[in-house]
């Protein structure tokens, strides 16, 4: 009897292992890098739309709150954010110090300060003390227009200028969104879209001071 033995071969198809080039490298770290500016930048519109809302939401309740404080005065006089800040105008968590006989001061939801006095000076026809001033700091240009727009319905007037961090004590800034006009002028009281153009532009980065004027 003959027995065969079949001889044992290697394949030639085996896979061999190889790594990635350079080029390949380049453009996974590329697209990697795309991906994660594109969330960066996805985050930060989330949040300050957030901001944008928190900020508009809370403010109907300031001003109606101090509205009712002040329905029974001939006027606004002496009246300032301290005085506001000690009736209760604004939430305690929006408080920032006071403790110690130092001055407290209120946060907005942009990181930074809120304000709220009466016109120190005649307004559109307006007599001195007779209009709330509240003044917002530290807005980013990104967010000012639509913060703007959400403002525009419960103002008399808007306002936009340079960043502080001082209280302006009633006075409002130079660049006129919304004119106060009268309640007869209503051409003269609608928003001047140019203007806000102008200092709430595409470029970003800048941060404003904006004042919104409200009536007794």
């Amino acid at each position: 009897m003959k027995f065969f033995v079949r001889p044992v071969t290697r394949s030639q198809n085996h896979s061999a292992s190889s790594g990635y080039s350079l080029i390949e490298l380049s453009i996974a770290l590329s697209i990697l890098a795309v991906i994660i500016v594109g969330s960066l930048i996805g985050v930060q519109k989330i949040l300050r739309t957030n901001a944008v809302n928190n900020e508009l939401k809370a403010m109907p309740e300031t001003m109606a709150s101090a509205q009712r404080l002040t329905s029974n005065l001939a006027d606004l006089n002496n009246l300032n954010t301290g005085v506001f800040t000690a009736l209760g105008v604004w939430p305690q968590d929006r408080v920032v110090g006071g403790a110690a006989g130092a001055a407290a001061t209120v946060s907005n939801h942009f990181g930074g300060r809120q304000f709220l006095n009466p016109n120190n000076a005649p307004l559109a026809g307006y007599a001195i003390n007779q209009l709330f001033v509240l003044t917002l700091t530290n807005i980013p240009t990104e967010a000012c227009a639509d913060l703007v727009s959400g403002m525009d319905r419960m103002a008399l007037g808007l306002f936009i200028g340079a960043n502080i961090t001082a209280d302006p004590v009633g006075g409002v800034a130079g660049d006129v969104v919304k004119n106060p006009g009268s309640d007869s002028a209503a051409g003269a009281r609608s928003a001047n879209l140019a203007t806000l153009a102008g200092r709430c532009g595409a470029a970003g980065g800048g941060r404003i001071r904006l004042d919104m004027v409200v009536a007794r």
